[in-house]
């Protein structure tokens, strides 16, 4: 019975905390773009979860999988239908440098270091230690959106050039965390399901590109007959279903399959326009299902002073691996026009991505050492939005 209203409360808060949180709201900034973001209802996930009211218990998290899943392939579909490679090829060398500079420093600013820190938690193997701090790397690289366009409509700089830059890098440098962390998922398992004990990594990435472009082809086939919004949505949800549960069966990360089933799509004669109107028409609710489940997940952790000290550095290695990735980029990076050096302190916001990525790991490890990690990532990305619009404003004003 309390699956069943778990289930039923974090269906109803989602429902309508898509139609109130994403609203325009009167509020000073910072706390404007947490509300905007929807990051509050990691409080309210905390609140329901172990912690506090232990509404949503381990049993009732249990229950809740198949939309925990569900919410990961929608938000991994619906990134990958955006990267259409001529749309990606338009705005030429300079913006895909970017993109893929400040996505690498990051990646390396962040994981290496803690290969030595994630050590002071303590409890868990060398080997365990290096996936979690790669996967704090992957997790570091995406940008969101949603403080670009809240400082872009503070500014009223609706044509600004320099933000159609940030605008296309956020909307891409997702790439390089999604390819580490759908990796890493591969790179876990130590037997091999066709016999062959070499290679095992490999043989899961080539398993998760196959179903996941499998899953993208049969979508791509049963929309190629226009059918109408109910249909579509159908055809949509269910490849999504499938795409993710079978992700989670075999071991690999629904996040990383449907996101090749995504990028399928967005690249034949389909109707990806509509199908990616559908998966906007679902965003917002799926992503507050993660955020509720993220901080449901939560557990007291005796080292909690350690964790809270590691997401501080982590917060401040993230924040570096931007600067010199756009530094970089703007020393090497000069035409069509010149960036300014700073470029990448108006990357910091984390988003959605972010939380379905180590919601997603923590799922999947289910260990004192996976909960650490949860924490200390919803501790940075909390941090991260309320930081984020004024590193934003602070750089495009440089940049004006």
């Amino acid at each position: 019975m309390k699956i069943v209203v778990g289930v039923a409360l974090v269906i109803l808060i989602a429902l309508l905390g898509s139609r109130r949180t994403f609203t325009k709201v009167r509020l000073p900034l910072a706390a404007r773009h947490i509300y905007l973001t929807g990051t509050e209802y990691i409080l309210v996930g905390l609140c329901l979860g172990g912690l506090l009211l232990n509404l949503l218990d381990e049993g009732s998290l249990k229950g809740l999988d198949p939309l925990l899943f569900l919410s990961l392939g929608w938000i991994g579909l619906m990134f990958g239908v955006q990267l259409e490679i001529p749309r990606i090829a338009h705005f030429g060398r300079q913006h895909f440098g970017l993109a893929m500079l400040q996505a690498l420093a990051t990646l390396l600013f962040c994981s290496l270091p803690f290969v030595f820190l994630l050590g002071l938690i303590g409890g868990t193997s060398n080997e365990l230690i290096v996936i979690g701090a790669l996967t704090l790397g992957a997790i570091a690289v995406p940008t969101a959106q949603s403080s670009l366009v809240l400082i872009q409509k503070e500014l009223g700089l609706s044509r600004n050039k320099f933000f159609e830059i940030l605008n296309y890098v956020s909307g891409i440098d997702d790439i390089i965390g999604l390819i580490v962390f759908g990796f890493l998922f591969c790179y876990a398992h130590t037997s091999s399901f066709i016999g062959l004990e070499s290679l095992i990594s490999l043989q899961y990435l080539g398993l998760s590109i196959a179903v996941g472009g499998l899953m993208g082809l049969l979508l791509h086939v049963l929309t190629r007959v226009r059918c109408g919004q109910e249909e579509l949505l159908l055809f949509t949800m269910g490849i999504v279903v499938l795409a993710a549960g079978t992700a989670a069966y075999l071991g690999i990360s629904p996040l990383f399959v449907t996101f090749i089933s995504g990028f399928v799509i967005a690249n034949l004669r389909s109707q990806k326009t509509r199908i990616l109107r559908v998966l906007g028409s679902f965003e917002k609710p799926f992503y507050i299902v993660i955020l509720l489940i993220g901080g449901a997940m939560l557990r007291p952790v005796g080292n909690w002073p350690v964790v809270l000290g590691l997401a501080a550095a982590y917060i401040v290695l993230r924040l570096a691996g931007k600067a010199a990735g756009g530094f970089v980029s703007s020393l090497v990076l000069r035409k069509p026009q010149q960036l300014p050096a700073l470029v990448g302190l108006a990357l910091t916001s984390q988003g959605g991505m972010a939380a379905a990525m180590v919601v997603s790991f923590h799922r999947t490890f289910l260990s004192d050492f996976s909960n650490s990690i949860l924490m200390l990532v919803l501790v940075a990305l909390v941090v991260n939005e309320i930081i984020s619009p004024f590193l934003a404003r602070f750089v495009v004003r440089k940049a004006s």
